[in-house]
């Protein structure tokens, strides 16, 4: 039986470290794109690439971690142990896996939830050229999180007033005004950006390149942070037709934020310039089945608490001081829990939902 603790590590290096091994070990061929515009590290920040059968098939499966930096590690275990016991070896016919790993190697690399830029890139997939939306409800509370002071009666005032907010509009009012995504602030939280950055023009390329002969594409993305601890909720973006495809596919209990709100509770949220949509542009020629595999973690509200305090600790905090490494001790734990059984439930639900993403795309 395999050690499933061989293919997950807690950091960017040897999450890395370990994909480029497991593809050498099976022969793959690797395709790497530096992003450049990250910071002096010393470590390569980078996207990986591999293909596992034809590149020219008419049935692509792409899977894809890491587009919240933070959230890569569980996403590359999985990937790595997908190589590792070639679960691709007998892939059915006119079939292809294109895996991608560390989209946000930046983010990944610096255990934040966005870019270089202060970038949610699940938030840079709009068209730019076209007017941007408003988010109202984070245009109430923006200010708010600018706080510079983490602890003291500033403080203590700015948490009384976001209390009386989700008092007042509810939890998932406040959810959403701060996770959907805004694109007026750079200082902001879930900043969507202002034009389209490295890592969303690396991805629409790759998938551009690499997919543009396929008829039918199941992409697979990997997320953390929401959800039951230890399980992995699936989301679709879509609506009409691919929707209820992927409700086929992947059964009933699949959430759809963008369908109907008020059934998401405080647990899922429409956004505003997610992948999905970055997705359909790329491959307007296939038939896409697109959906995000969510792997829960613990309450929400601690999650989000570790967010806005990562979000204090960029705009004015010291990363060396206690306090931040308290902060990224946060990070770490609420999108990659130090526990072996969660790995192995995640690990257990990967191998689910890529046997029913393999079956989907045999369907006529």
């Amino acid at each position: 039986m395999s050690n499933i603790e061989d293919y997950f590590t807690n950091n960017y290096s040897d999450a890395r470290a370990r994909f480029l091994a497991a593809c050498r070990s099976k022969d793959l061929k690797v395709q790497t794109f530096v992003n450049e515009f990250g910071d002096d590290s010393e470590v390569e920040l980078a996207t990986d690439l591999t293909i596992i059968g034809d590149v020219d098939a008419r049935k692509m499966l792409i899977i894809t971690s890491g587009v919240h930096g933070a959230e890569l590690m569980c996403g590359s275990g999985c990937q790595v142990g997908m190589i590792k016991e070639s679960r691709f070896s007998s892939l059915p016919d006119d079939t292809a896996v294109i895996l991608l790993h560390a989209l946000n190697p930046w983010g990944a690399a610096n255990l934040r939830r966005n870019n270089e830029d202060n970038i949610d890139l699940c938030r840079n997939f709009l068209e730019f050229t076209q007017a941007l939306p408003r988010n109202e409800h984070y245009e109430a509370i923006h200010e708010l999180l600018l706080c510079p002071d983490y602890e003291g009666k500033e403080r203590d005032d700015v948490n009384n007033r976001l209390a009386q907010f989700k008092a007042e509009k509810g939890m998932g009012v406040f959810i959403g005004a701060i996770m959907s995504g805004q694109f007026e602030h750079a200082d902001g939280m879930s900043f969507g950006g202002q034009q389209a950055r490295w890592s969303s023009r690396a991805l629409m390329s790759i998938l551009g390149q690499y997919a543009n002969k396929a008829a039918k594409v199941c992409l697979l993305d990997y997320h953390s942070g929401l959800g039951p601890y230890a399980y992995g909720s699936l989301v679709c973006m879509q609506l009409g037709r691919d929707l209820q495809r992927a409700r086929d596919w992947f059964g009933h209990w699949l959430t759809a934020p963008m369908e109907d709100v008020s059934a998401t509770g405080d647990k899922f949220h429409p956004a505003s310039g997610h992948a999905t949509e970055g997705h359909m542009r790329a491959l307007p020629q296939a038939e896409l089945t697109s959906v995000v595999l969510e792997y829960g973690t613990y309450d929400m509200g601690d999650n989000l608490q570790a967010l806005l305090d990562d979000h204090w600790l960029t705009l004015h905090g010291d990363l060396n001081s206690p306090v931040g490494q308290k902060i990224k001790q946060a990070m770490l734990a609420t999108h990659y829990p130090d526990d072996p059984e969660w790995r192995a439930s995640i690990w257990t639900r990967s191998e689910q939902v890529i046997r029913q993403a393999l079956k989907g795309l045999q369907n006529d």
